[in-house]
């Protein structure tokens, strides 16, 4: 996945089914992985850009989600390349701390709508 890809989807420049189609394969590779214990899932994040993550970026991603857009695995996917990224910063640090509830489910537990939602919640505010 690209940064760029991932920057233009979380600003509604590109569409749903053309960024799932972007990442469906590295998606499928990073889904078998999280079933090993103790293993760890590769996420492939080209960097061709910066990226300051926002509340109303979390908020395009956690729609998403929450309207059945995207999949767990696409979420855990997505976040993983947010947070493990040298190249996005986050608007303050509770914003990081709400991201990182959306990561591997056996790092937090599976994610659940009342999870996103809760963070929704706190990017609309």
């Amino acid at each position: 996945m690209k940064l760029s890809q991932l920057k233009s989807f979380l600003e509604q420049k590109l569409e749903l089914e053309n960024f799932r189609k972007n990442i469906d394969k590295e998606v499928a590779d990073y889904k078998k992985q999280l079933p090993k214990k103790g293993a760890s899932s590769e996420v492939f994040l080209e960097a061709d850009t910066d990226l300051y993550l926002t509340k109303p970026h979390l908020s395009e991603l956690c729609n998403h989600y929450l309207n059945n857009g995207l999949s767990a695995d696409e979420l855990y996917y997505i976040v993983d390349a947010l947070l493990l990224s040298e190249n996005v910063a986050f608007e303050n640090e509770k914003l990081l701390e709400l991201t990182e509830t959306m990561t591997d489910p056996y790092v937090n537990g599976p994610v659940t709508k009342l999870v996103v939602r809760k963070v929704l919640d706190y990017c609309l505010s």
